[in-house]
C-alpha cells in the first residue's frame, strides 16, 4: 500500500534501496504552475504528458494521480524548443 522512505546524505530512498531524486517544494511544480510557465493550457500540458512530449510524475498510485512536474526539466525543455526554432 504505501512505500516507507528511509534519508541518507545524498538524498531519499525507497525502502528497497532504489535512489530518488529529491527536489525542493520549490523545484516541484503543479499542472497549473507547469501551464502558466509554459504559457498553455492546462489540457495542453495533459496532451503532451500523454504523448511523451513532456516529463511528469504522477502522485498517489492510480493513473489519474495529479500530475508534478520538474521546474529544471521544464525550463530544460523550453530551451531545447527555442534553439530549435532558430
Amino acid at each position: 500500500m504505501f512505500s516507507l522512505l528511509t534519508v541518507n546524505i545524498t538524498g531519499m530512498t525507497k525502502s528497497d534501496g532504489q535512489h530518488m531524486r529529491s527536489e525542493s517544494p520549490d523545484d516541484v511544480m503543479d499542472i497549473t504552475e507547469a501551464a502558466a510557465l509554459l504559457r498553455c493550457s492546462e489540457r495542453t500540458i495533459r496532451r503532451m504528458v500523454a504523448s511523451g512530449k513532456l516529463a511528469a510524475r504522477r502522485l498517489g498510485e492510480s493513473d489519474r494521480g495529479e500530475l508534478r512536474f520538474s521546474r529544471k526539466r521544464l525550463q530544460e525543455w523550453v530551451d531545447s524548443a527555442e534553439g530549435g526554432d532558430s
